[in-house]
C-alpha cells in the first residue's frame, strides 16, 4: 500500500528531474491572468478564459512552447479580447503573436486593433498553428498575419478552419488591409470560414484569402466570402517567381460580390481550381471575376466552376472544362444572391449534373456526398445534397424538420420541404428526411428521428425515393 500512495510523489520526482512540470490548465478571468499565462505557460498546458470582455492592456505572445488556449464555453462571441480599435493608432496594436510550434487558438473573439489581429511569425518557424471557431473583428491590417520567413524553412502544417473574420465600421487608413495573409507555407489548409466586409478605405484592401510567397500544396476549400474587396488571391502581382504558389487546391468556395476581383490567380504552379461558385456584380468585379497574371504560370486547371462574370486571362495557359461563364447564371439560380447566399435553387438547370467527376471534390460546400444525381452538378453547391437538408446548413436535423412541418401539404421546393421534387411537400418528403436524419451531426445515430403526428403522413414507408434529379428536369 505504502508504495502506491508514494507513486504520484516519485512521478513528480521524475519529471523534476527531467526538467519537466506536468501540463496545468490555467484558468483565467482577468487581464492579468491571462497576460500572466501566456507568459508563464509550460509546454502542454491549456490556457481557459471565462465569458466576458477583456480590454487588453499588452499583446499577447506565445514563445514557451506547445499551447492551447480556449474560451471556456465553446462559443467564440463568449470571449472577447479588445484592443483599443482599428482606427486608433495605440497599444496593443497587435492581439496574439505566435512563435513556437504547436499552438492552437480557438473559440473566442480578437477585436478592434490597428494591425494584426493574430500574428504567426514565419520568421520563428512556428508549425502546426492551429486557429479555430475564432470570431475577428474589425481589424485594422490582417486579421490573420502570417509573416514571411525563409523559403527554405517554411511554417509546416498551419490549420485555419471554422472562424468568422468581418468588419462592420469604415476603415480610415488606407487599403492596407485583409482577411488571412500568409506567406511561406507548406500544406495549409484554410477551410469552412466565412468573411465579411473586409474593405479598405477606397474599396481597394487585400483579398480576404491571400495566399503569396513560397506556398506549397495549399488547400483552400469550403469558405464563404461576402462584400470584400477580393476574394480569393492565389499569388501577387508584385512577385512572380516560380515558388510563389506550387500544387494545392482551391474547392468548393462561394465568393460573391467582390469589389475588385473574385479568385486573383498569379504565378500558380500545378494549381487546381474546381467546383467553386463566383458571383460578381456588375462593373470591373464582373470583368475580372476571375483574373490571371504572369507566364511563370503552368498546370493551371478550372474546372466545374460557375461563375457569374467573365475571366481575363492576359493570354496565361491553362485547362478549362465545365465551367460556366458570362451571365448565364443568373439571381434565380441561387437562394440569395443579395446576402451571399449561393446555395442552388431548381432553376439553376444547366448547372444541375452537367460537371464532370473529380476525385478531388467528393464532397460539397456542405460536406455533403457528390455527386447527388447521375452527375456533379457546376459550382460549389451540389443541389439535394446531402438530402433532406432544408435550411442549407450541412446537416440533416430537427430545424430541416421543422421547415418540412411548417410546409406540410404545401406547393413548395428543396428549401421548403420538397425532397423529391414532386411540387407537394407531404409523407414522402418526410420519409427521405427520416432516412437521412442526423447527418453531418455530431450525434448521428445517437438519438431518434422525430416522428410527426399519425395523420400528417399520407404515404409511409416509401423509402425508394431519395432524389430528386429526375423530376426536377421538368420544372421550367
Amino acid at each position: 500500500m505504502r508504495s502506491l500512495r508514494e507513486f504520484p510523489i516519485v512521478v513528480m520526482v521524475l519529471l523534476c528531474l527531467a526538467g519537466l512540470s506536468p501540463a496545468a490548465v490555467r484558468y483565467c478571468s482577468t487581464v492579468v491572468q491571462i497576460e500572466n499565462a501566456t507568459r508563464n505557460y509550460i509546454p502542454g498546458d491549456e490556457i481557459v478564459i471565462a465569458a466576458g470582455l477583456y480590454e487588453m492592456e499588452a499583446e499577447l505572445q506565445f514563445r514557451n512552447g506547445a499551447v492551447t488556449m480556449r474560451g471556456e464555453t465553446g462559443l467564440r462571441d463568449d470571449v472577447i479580447l479588445q484592443g483599443p480599435g482599428m482606427n486608433v493608432d495605440a497599444g496593443p496594436r497587435n492581439i496574439i503573436h505566435v512563435y513556437c510550434d504547436d499552438v492552437t487558438i480557438e473559440s473566442l473573439t480578437v477585436s478592434e486593433c490597428c494591425w494584426n489581429g493574430i500574428q504567426i511569425h514565419g520568421e520563428n518557424e512556428p508549425d502546426r498553428t492551429v486557429i479555430r471557431n475564432v470570431h475577428t473583428l474589425n481589424i485594422g491590417e490582417r486579421h490573420i498575419k502570417g509573416s514571411k520567413g525563409s523559403i527554405a524553412n517554411a511554417v509546416h502544417d498551419v490549420l485555419i478552419e471554422d472562424c468568422l473574420l468581418e468588419q462592420n465600421k469604415v476603415n480610415t487608413d488606407g487599403n492596407y488591409i485583409g482577411g488571412i495573409d500568409c506567406m511561406v507555407l507548406k500544406n495549409p489548409i484554410i477551410r469552412n470560414n466565412e468573411f465579411r466586409n473586409i474593405q479598405g478605405q477606397t474599396g481597394e484592401g487585400r483579398a480576404a484569402i491571400f495566399l503569396w510567397q513560397g506556398i506549397v500544396n495549399p488547400t483552400v476549400e469550403g469558405n464563404v466570402i461576402y462584400d470584400c474587396d477580393r476574394g480569393i488571391a492565389m499569388g501577387n502581382p508584385s512577385y512572380t517567381n516560380p515558388d510563389n504558389i506550387v500544387g494545392g487546391i482551391v474547392r468548393n468556395n462561394f465568393v460573391s460580390y467582390a469589389n475588385e476581383i473574385n479568385l486573383e490567380l498569379v504565378a500558380t504552379v500545378d494549381l487546381k481550381v474546381y467546383n467553386n461558385t463566383l458571383y460578381g456584380p456588375s462593373g470591373s468585379s464582373y470583368t475580372r471575376c476571375v483574373s490571371m497574371e504572369s507566364f511563370v504560370t503552368s498546370g493551371l486547371e478550372l474546372k466545374n466552376n460557375l461563375i457569374h462574370g467573365d475571366i481575363t486571362d492576359r493570354g496565361i495557359p491553362f485547362v478549362s472544362a465545365n465551367n460556366i461563364t458570362g451571365t448565364t447564371a443568373d439571381p434565380s439560380w441561387f437562394v440569395d444572391v443579395a446576402s451571399g447566399e449561393l446555395h442552388l435553387t431548381e432553376l439553376a438547370l444547366a448547372a444541375l449534373d452537367a460537371g464532370q467527376a473529380l476525385a478531388e471534390v467528393p464532397t460539397d460546400i456542405d460536406g455533403g456526398p457528390r455527386p447527388a444525381g447521375d452527375l456533379p452538378d457546376i459550382g460549389a453547391d451540389e443541389y439535394g445534397s446531402p438530402i433532406g437538408d432544408a435550411n442549407y446548413d450541412g446537416k440533416v436535423d430537427g430545424l430541416d424538420y421543422n421547415v418540412w412541418s411548417l410546409h406540410y401539404q404545401q406547393a413548395g421546393h428543396w428549401g421548403d420541404g420538397n425532397f423529391n421534387g414532386d411540387a407537394l411537400v407531404d409523407g414522402l418528403d418526410y420519409n427521405i428526411w427520416s432516412l437521412n436524419y442526423n447527418f453531418g451531426t455530431a450525434g448521428a445515430g445517437g438519438q431518434p428521428v422525430p416522428e410527426p403526428a399519425a395523420a400528417l403522413l399520407l404515404a409511409a414507408g416509401v423509402c425508394a425515393v431519395t432524389r430528386r434529379r429526375r423530376s426536377r428536369r421538368s420544372r421550367p
